[in-house]
C-alpha cells in the first residue's frame, strides 16, 4: 500500500516569454506546500537540487524570511532537458522555503534566463518538472523521519460559511492539490439544507496533479473502509484539466451521506481505493473529518434549535 505520509499542494504557472534580451527573464516557476518544519523542507529541496545536477548553491541567504539559492545551470543538463535543441539561452534556478503560520513550508523553484532564443520555455519547463519529481522524493522521505505532533483542534476544525442570499451553510475541510496521488487525501464538502440529519449529504472531493497524463479517467471507482468496514458511498465521477503540456489535473468526486460520514469519523484507520489502487489515509485526514463532523452536527443543531 502507499502510505500517504505528506501533504504537498502543488500549482504550476507558465510564464509568458519574450525575445532575446540582456534582462533576466522568468521562464518557468513552480510552488509547493510541505507540511514539515522550514529547516526539514530546505534539506530536502537542496537534496532534490542536487539530485538533478546543479552544484553548490550560490547567493545563499537564511534569514526571517525564509532560505533563498540560487544555482548556474550547467549546459549539460539544459540539453538534457532540451533534446530538440541545443539550448543558448544562460539559465540560473532560484530556490526559496519559507515558513506558514500553521507550521508548514512554502517552496517555490524557478528558472531565469540571460539571453538565448525566444521560444525555450519547454527546456526549463522539462527541467522544472525533473526537479519537482526529485523534490516530491526529498519531501517524502523527510516526512517519514518527522516526530508526530499532535493536531489542535484549531488545525482539525472545518471552515463553515453562511450565505445569505441562498440561505444555506456551507461546511467543509481543505486537503492539499498535490504532485502525485499518493501525497493527497480527500476533502469534504456539505451544503446544509432543510431536512433531517439523514438526509443531509456530503461529497468527498480528491484533486491531485500529474506530468504523466490522466490516471483515472477511465476508472475511477472510489471504495472506502474504516476499521477494515466498507463505508456506504455513492457513485464517483471524474474531472479534470489539462494544466500544460502533458501536465493534467484530475478530480474524483464521491457523494456520501452524513451519516456514513460519522461512521468513519469514529473510525482509527482509513483506507481507500482508485480503480485498483489502495491507500492508506493519513492521521491529517482522520483529524479533519472529525472536525467536518464536528462543525455540521453544530450546524444542524443551531438550524433545529430555531425551526418553527
Amino acid at each position: 500500500m502507499k502510505k500517504l505520509a505528506l501533504v504537498i499542494a502543488c500549482a504550476l504557472t507558465l510564464f509568458a516569454g519574450g525575445s532575446a534580451t540582456a534582462r533576466k527573464q522568468p521562464l518557468e516557476s513552480s510552488s509547493m506546500v510541505a507540511n514539515m518544519p522550514p529547516e526539514a523542507a530546505e534539506a530536502a529541496a537542496v537534496r532534490a537540487a542536487e539530485a538533478l545536477g546543479l552544484n553548490q548553491g550560490s547567493d545563499v541567504a537564511r534569514g526571517g524570511s525564509g532560505f533563498r539559492a540560487q544555482w548556474e545551470i550547467d549546459q549539460i543538463i539544459l540539453h538534457r532537458n532540451c533534446p530538440a535543441r541545443k539550448p543558448t539561452v544562460k539559465a540560473v534556478f532560484n530556490l526559496a522555503v519559507s515558513g506558514r503560520p500553521d507550521g508548514s513550508s512554502e517552496l517555490s523553484a524557478s528558472v531565469t534566463k540571460e539571453g538565448g532564443r525566444k521560444g525555450e520555455h519547454e527546456c526549463s519547463a522539462n527541467l522544472l518538472a525533473e526537479f519537482n519529481r526529485h523534490l516530491a522524493t526529498a519531501l517524502r522521505e523527510a516526512a517519514a523521519t518527522l516526530p508526530v505532533t499532535p493536531r489542535t483542534v484549531e488545525t482539525c476544525a472545518a471552515e463553515v460559511k453562511y450565505d445569505r442570499f441562498l440561505k444555506s451553510t456551507s461546511v467543509s475541510t481543505n486537503s492539499p492539490r498535490s504532485l502525485g496521488w499518493s501525497a493527497t487525501y480527500p476533502s469534504v464538502v456539505m451544503t446544509v439544507k432543510g431536512g433531517a440529519s439523514a438526509d443531509q449529504e456530503a461529497i468527498l472531493i480528491l484533486t491531485a496533479a500529474s506530468d504523466a497524463g490522466w490516471r483515472y479517467l477511465r476508472c475511477h471507482l472510489f471504495h472506502m473502509l474504516a476499521d477494515g468496514e466498507p463505508v456506504a458511498l455513492g457513485e464517483s465521477r471524474h474531472s479534470g484539466e489539462v494544466a500544460r503540456g502533458s501536465a493534467v489535473i484530475e478530480q474524483i468526486i464521491v457523494p456520501v451521506r452524513l451519516d456514513d460520514l460519522r461512521v468513519a469519523a469514529a473510525a482509527q484507520r482509513i483506507e481507500y481505493r482508485i480503480c485498483n489502487d489502495e491507500y492508506v489515509a493519513p492521521e491529517e485526514f482522520l483529524c479533519k473529518l472529525r472536525g467536518f463532523v464536528e462543525a455540521a452536527d453544530k450546524v444542524l443543531a443551531e438550524r433545529a434549535a430555531v425551526a418553527p
